[in-house]
């Protein structure tokens, strides 16, 4: 009698629903906010020092009245490119428009992150998910070409002294119109949000 009503209390016991747990990682979404928001640092940078000590943003669009970026030593970096490695005009006229607006795509992405991670916290969807998380990756190859265009700018100014283009003796003074604190820091970004960019938006579990 006793096993019977035992085996009747197994068969009416209901039976655990599994918690249902959507692929959406709030959480992450906010260190992406977060993080691209550090990310803005870079406005901050030094891009001139010495007699005229000015900031990133001070050199930027939209900030400022001024149609594209303007670093002071992009021509004199292209020159050292070109010295180092042989580069042809067209592609000397091509690489000076890419840096003229280049951190605005840096920033853009920033944004777009940003952009996309506030859709996710309200949406909870797990197609857009999917859908960023393919974005996301491609920025990541974007980012990585940023950081490396800005790795060939500190390389190019290495070139107009490999090159006796400045002399070295004059080194102090073209370093304070050189932007290349503004370079490095780009670099250092640049791969750090390359790598971030490929971890954003990831599954949940």
């Amino acid at each position: 009698m006793n096993h019977e009503e035992n085996t009747q209390a197994v068969e009416t016991t209901p039976a655990k629903k599994e918690k249902y747990v959507k692929n959406v990682n709030v959480k992450q979404c906010f260190f992406t906010i977060f993080g691209a928001i550090l990310g803005c640092i870079a406005l901050v940078l030094p891009a001139t020092f010495g007699s005229e000590f000015t900031f990133l943003y001070q050199h930027m669009p939209i900030i400022n009245d001024i149609k594209s970026f303007d670093m002071t030593s992009t021509v004199n970096i292209l020159y050292g490119l070109q010295a180092l490695f042989g580069l042809e005009t067209t592609l000397l006229e091509n690489l000076g428009m890419i840096y003229s607006y280049a951190p605005l795509a840096y920033f853009g992405i920033l944004a777009l992150d940003v952009v996309m991670a506030l859709f996710l916290i309200i949406t909870r969807s797990q197609i857009l998910r999917v859908i960023f998380k393919i974005l996301s990756i491609l920025l990541a190859f974007t980012m990585l070409a940023f950081a490396l265009l800005y790795l060939a700018y500190i390389v190019g100014f290495a070139g107009l002294f490999i090159h006796s283009i400045i002399k070295i003796e004059n080194l102090l003074s073209s370093l304070d119109k050189s932007g290349l604190l503004v370079a490095l820091g780009f670099v250092v970004l640049g791969f750090t949000f390359t790598k971030k960019q490929f971890k954003w938006f990831a599954r949940l579990y």
